[in-house]
């Protein structure tokens, strides 16, 4: 529910935005771009009752010691600040639109 909701408030960003024909075909482009390539990293296979990942261990616990000694150096930031940060974005949005009416 909670992933539906920041998704929902990252739409209506975007539609807050002024963003040309073309702006938004390129934002278009970009996100299906992403996307397949997701699609086919997270391509997971089922036999013997164990799933086929698109990473080994060791490449998995490369990017955990890599995100958790980002997090010590404070160069990362968790769901919880995202998450103040986007309200914050549309408190501030509200804010604007209400003066301009």
């Amino acid at each position: 529910m909670e992933g539906t909701i920041s998704i929902d408030k990252l739409w209506t960003f975007i539609q807050s935005m002024s963003l040309s024909a073309d702006n938004q075909r390129w934002l278009a482009d970009r996100l299906i771009e992403n996307s397949k390539k997701n699609e086919s990293a997270s391509q997971y296979t089922l036999k013997d009752n164990t799933i086929d990942c698109p990473y080994t261990q060791e490449e998995i616990d490369r990017r955990l010691d890599i995100a958790e000694q980002q997090a010590a150096a404070g160069l990362s930031i968790d769901n919880d600040e995202v998450f103040r940060m986007l309200n914050a974005e549309e408190n501030e949005e509200n804010q604007l639109m209400e003066v301009t009416q």
